[in-house]
Order: C-alpha cells, then structure tokens, then sequence
C-alpha cells in the first residue's frame, strides 16, 4: 500500500473533519445512512456515514493482490484502517482491554459477509477499494469492494461492500442460544 498504516497527523485531522461533516448532515439525503456510500456503524464512538464524494476526497490508497489463478490484480480505494480510526475504534497499540474482543462485520448488498478480528490490523492492511486495474467497479461487483489480500482464496473480500460495523464479542452462551 502506499499510505502507511498510522496516518499522519494532518490526514487524521482531515479524516475526523470529513466524519464530523457527514455526522452533523446526517439529517440530509446525501449522507443519511440509508442512502451513504459507505457507513460504519455499531459499537463506535463516532457513527460514519460518507457520501461519495466524502469518501473519494479520503487519502488514496493502492494495494496489489494476486486472484486465486495466481495473476495479479491492482485495486485503489481508502486504507480500511484509516476510517476505521475516524470512528474513534482503537486499532494497534491503541488496542486494549475489552475492546480486543470486538471484530469489525462487512457486509455486501449480495448478503455475503466477512468478519475482521481488530488484532490483524497489527499484522496486516485492507482496503476499502473502489477501481481495479484503474477503473471502477461494475454495477454487480461495486461500487465497493473490501479487499483482504494476503487471502489465497478471497474468501473475506467483500464484494458490493455496503455495511462496516464493530461489534462487541458474544459470549457463548449468546451463540448458542441466539442470544435470548
């Protein structure tokens, strides 16, 4: 990836400006939750809800991964990590107590799911990406996509991403019993 994972301080201060912004125009149309480009939700301190155009004025990211045939593929979009932090959740050495628990739920419009522990992001990057190969997205496979790329199978990227929430670990006897 090109940004590092940290970003530095000026783009921390743009990334909290950009989710204040959404956050205080909530009311309006174009980033209300239900008609965001992107939201990130649940167990946050700071619920994010970008429009479009909040989202592609985000720093730029470019990731490679290799598809299960082995070729190459370049997407770009936003460092996952960085609007992460922007919703206040505690990444890295920031990471502590109750919250190493929590994992980061993304969903796609196609209903296919994936779950990210929040202690991979010490190990690993992911990318909230929006081109391949330069161009965007087709209208079934985008206009989103989390990318998980040292995934041989990519079986956790995310294809017509619409949906990132933390949520708080369920204790076992909530998975078992659906948590009644």
């Amino acid at each position: 990836m090109k940004s590092s994972f940290w970003p530095e301080a000026g783009v921390r201060a743009r990334l909290v400006v950009a989710a204040a912004l959404c956050v205080a125009s909530r009311s309006s149309q174009a980033c209300s939750a239900q008609s965001a480009y992107l939201t990130v939700d649940g167990d946050v301190q700071t619920k994010i809800a970008l429009s479009e155009a909040d989202f592609k004025a985000l720093p730029r990211s470019s990731m490679t991964a290799k598809e299960e045939s082995g070729k190459d593929q370049h997407f770009e979009g936003v460092d996952l990590a960085l609007v992460l932090i922007s919703a206040g959740i505690p990444l890295k050495t920031d990471l502590k107590g109750a919250n190493v628990a929590k994992y980061l739920h993304a969903e796609g419009t196609d209903a296919c799911a994936a779950v990210f522990s929040l202690r991979e992001f010490d190990q690993q990057a992911f990318l909230i990406a929006d081109t391949l190969e330069g161009a965007p997205f087709s209208a079934a496979n985008g206009p989103l996509q989390m990318i998980s790329p040292n995934e041989s199978r990519h079986s956790r990227s995310v294809s017509t991403l619409r949906f990132s929430g933390l949520r708080p670990r369920r204790s076992s006897l909530e998975a078992t019993n659906g948590g009644e």
